[in-house]
């Protein structure tokens, strides 16, 4: 999860060389790329001197931000904002729970995609995952929060917030999306799967709805 603060434009330069002094409130909430208040910087809490407990509240409070956390400290990129839909596809047997993953670039992930103009986020989160995994019977249940990484493209930094659903499918033959970049589609065991995951963003979300998912009340009950 990302964190963001606003600034005045004319302080960006001091902040690039020598962070932000403390107390510092940050907040879980992205307000676009810039507005009339200032400068959105991006933080990374994982670069935070001190371990903030994962979703536990909205704002937080640090006593510093070094230079090393802002994410978009290059001011000459500007920052954009996406929004994605991506689902955790479960399967329960005997030896508990699996999730579907996929494999990318080299690591474990979850399918997930970019939302389209007049698309509701749980059409996207199900047009994704078909997609990504090559499946059409998909079955859509509750909503799982979201998740907030932000990457370096195209001469910019680009925040993404993805809204997560539980799902269920009851085929077992996948055909990965080659033109996602896709080589892989897989079952796995969900405590595998926590520790294979490829990003830090999405192990701790995993972590963070590992209680509400192994409750049956989770999992899909309409198609």
């Amino acid at each position: 999860m990302l964190l963001f603060l606003t600034v005045p434009p004319d302080s960006l330069q001091d902040i690039a060389r020598q962070g932000i002094s403390g107390p510092v409130k940050l907040t879980t909430t992205y307000e676009g790329p810039a507005h009339e208040k200032g400068v959105v910087l991006v933080v990374n809490p994982l670069k935070l001197p001190d371990e903030l407990v994962w979703y536990a509240q909205p704002v937080y409070e640090v006593p510093r931000v070094p230079a090393k956390a802002i994410e978009n400290v290059d001011f000459t990129h500007d920052t954009r904002r996406i929004i994605a839909g991506g689902g955790y596809v479960l399967r329960r047997n005997a030896a508990g729970l699996d999730v579907l993953m996929i494999y990318r670039k080299g690591m474990w992930d979850l399918p997930k995609g970019k939302l389209d103009p007049g698309e509701t986020i749980e059409d996207c989160a199900m047009r994704e995952v078909r997609e990504e995994v090559g499946i059409g019977k998909l079955h859509l249940g509750e909503p799982l929060g979201a998740t907030v990484h932000g990457y370096e493209r195209k001469n910019a930094y680009w925040v993404k917030t993805t809204y997560w659903y539980a799902m269920e499918t009851p085929e077992e033959t996948f055909q990965p999306q080659a033109a996602e970049q896709i080589e892989a589609v897989s079952w796995m065991p969900w405590a595998e799967a926590v520790d294979k995951i490829g990003y830090e963003i999405f192990r701790r979300h995993m972590v963070h709805i590992e209680p509400r998912i192994k409750n049956a009340g989770a999992m899909p009950t309409a198609s």
